[in-house]
């Protein structure tokens, strides 16, 4: 019973994760109006708002325009949930638990908005650094951590220049490296070398699959993230 509950309170706090960006995305404010449609823009009822559920009885569509639905929508809701499960299972209820499901929201968040429009905002992001600092301070190392995280940091930031250079264009965007640095952190530098290579496994998988010319770093970034954390 105790799961469940966490699994229903990761799946809300995803629902939020969508509304939260879709406010960033289209401008709009995050307190003055309700969720509303954004073909329509009908507002929504409480029973238009439940996480997954509602996205399969309506089909995937609008309830009252009929529009067609993003389709990230219930997989961020249903990967919330499923974190929020696995974080508890993990480190159980603790600040480590708490800072954990917040890196992960805003990591969460952070990619969504590069993903849908090929930009971070500096809230979300400054947030996600904030967090990890205080991840990595409840470790025993953190200015080892520290101290690594920069020099990673900017080894990527001199390669990703030399291979700009040479291509003729921005290879990554500053967002990227506040993300980099933010891991780096976190995580210890073999971690950061697997990370990176499933980055790139997934980048080139995405290409295939999602069919962009240029698919952001910031989720490829996060999906090797997630991958690392249930493997280690």
């Amino acid at each position: 019973m105790q799961l469940f509950f966490i699994f229903i309170t990761g799946a809300v706090f995803g629902s939020f994760i969508n509304f939260v960006s879709s406010r960033l995305v289209s401008g709009q404010s995050l307190w003055v109006q309700r969720s509303e449609c954004d073909s329509c823009h009908k507002p929504l009822a409480w029973h238009d708002l439940i996480p997954m559920l509602n996205f399969v009885w309506l089909k995937g569509r609008c309830r009252y325009c009929q529009a067609k639905l993003p389709q990230y929508l219930p997989l961020v809701e249903l990967f919330s949930a499923v974190a929020f499960c696995f974080l508890f299972s993990k480190f159980g209820f603790g600040l480590v638990f708490f800072l954990w499901v917040l890196f992960l929201l805003l990591f969460l968040l952070n990619a969504l908005t590069d993903y849908l429009t090929y930009n971070i905002y500096n809230v979300p992001l400054y947030a996600l650094l904030l967090v990890s600092v205080g991840i990595a301070l409840t470790q025993a190392s953190f200015l080892w951590q520290l101290a690594q995280s920069v020099l990673f940091t900017l080894i990527i930031f001199i390669v990703a220049k030399i291979l700009g250079y040479f291509l003729k264009k921005e290879t990554m965007g500053s967002g990227d490296y506040y993300i980099l640095f933010a891991l780096g952190i976190i995580f210890e530098l073999q971690s950061l070398v697997w990370l990176l290579f499933i980055a790139s496994l997934s980048g080139i998988g995405a290409y295939f699959l999602v069919k962009k010319k240029q698919m952001p770093f910031v989720p490829l970034l996060f999906l090797a993230t997630i991958i690392l954390v249930l493997i280690k």
